[in-house]
């Protein structure tokens, strides 16, 4: 798999949603065949994509995504895998909590 491939799985939005700009909001029932193709990149040698992977599909209310995300938690893998971009301090946990929020939120609406 390409950069720009991984890339494009984990960030692009359909051209027909105009409801959001970040990849975790899309009602993804409709984008089955895309959660498959995330779920291979949790075994990426990277750590980050896996973390990717495993937040996206997280917050797509995937239980695999979230037992990755969760296993990588625990063992206290995730320091300083998102940066803020002006100050320079660790968001991670920022960003696993929204995907935490989503995944309630999906599991709510199923």
């Amino acid at each position: 798999m390409t950069e720009a491939y991984i890339n494009s799985l984990l960030r692009d939005i359909p051209s027909n949603v105009d409801y959001t700009e970040l990849p975790e909001d899309i009602d993804l029932r409709t984008y089955l065949e895309r959660i498959e193709k995330v779920k291979t990149l949790l075994v990426h040698e990277d750590d980050y994509i896996v973390f990717q992977a495993a937040r996206l599909l997280t917050s797509w209310g995937v239980e695999k995504g979230f037992h990755i995300l969760e296993k990588l938690l625990v063992e206290n893998k995730l320091r300083g895998m998102i940066q803020h971009r002006l100050h320079g301090y660790d968001e991670t946990y920022k960003h696993v909590l929204y995907a935490f929020m989503l995944l309630g939120k999906s599991i709510r609406y199923r």
